[in-house]
């Protein structure tokens, strides 16, 4: 038999079929995930602020198959690297999970993570309430009409006054950023009223 003349290409094509079901496994592993921890809300929410994708569904058909290609192409280089990808990201997940968050921080979380039909303006306000009391950002005023004005770049139909009420509504900024950032976006010639 063929086996028994070329022993390497059956390891290499072996190794081929191995890395195969270890991309299905992990783009199995990992929708499962997403669904269960509502992630794929979370991602839907976040990319209506993210500029409008240009890409054709082709192209990102395209991409994923040619990369998909060079991983089985790499056989069992690639074995270790899926492996570690699927054990680090189950960490993660499970880090994610079990570290204990402040419940303030939950309660901005929780409508980011469960309402697909959120609006822009709120997935906005949200994610700013979220990078303030997370402590990643100081919420300057300058930096709230620069935010407004970076997604209004990308979404006219952006409503500053709806994001504005928003924040406002979420109280985790006080009123005097707030009446700050709102005539610095005056100044900038957004449209929008206290």
């Amino acid at each position: 038999m063929w086996r028994d003349d070329h022993p390497y290409i059956a390891i290499y094509l072996i190794g081929c079929l191995v890395t195969l079901v270890l991309i299905v496994a992990k783009a199995t592993i990992f929708s499962v995930i997403d669904w269960a921890t509502k992630a794929n809300i979370l991602k839907n929410n976040l990319k209506k602020l993210a500029p409008p994708d240009t890409k054709r569904w082709w192209d990102k058909v395209t991409g994923f198959v040619f990369l998909a290609l060079i991983e089985i192409a790499l056989s069992w280089i690639n074995v270790p690297i899926a492996l570690w990808q699927v054990s680090t990201g189950l960490f993660q997940v499970l880090r994610d999970l079990l570290t204990p968050v402040p419940e303030e921080i939950n309660l901005l979380r929780f409508p980011l993570r469960n309402n697909p039909e959120m609006p822009r303006e709120s997935v906005w306000a949200y994610m700013l309430a979220l990078m303030v009391k997370g402590g990643g950002i100081t919420a300057t005023p300058d930096y709230v009409s620069s935010s407004m004005q970076a997604v209004k770049r990308n979404h006219p139909s952006f409503s500053d006054n709806t994001a504005i009420e928003m924040l406002k509504s979420l109280k985790v900024l006080d009123s005097d950023v707030l009446s700050e950032a709102i005539d610095l976006a005056r100044q900038n010639h957004l449209r929008f009223y206290r």
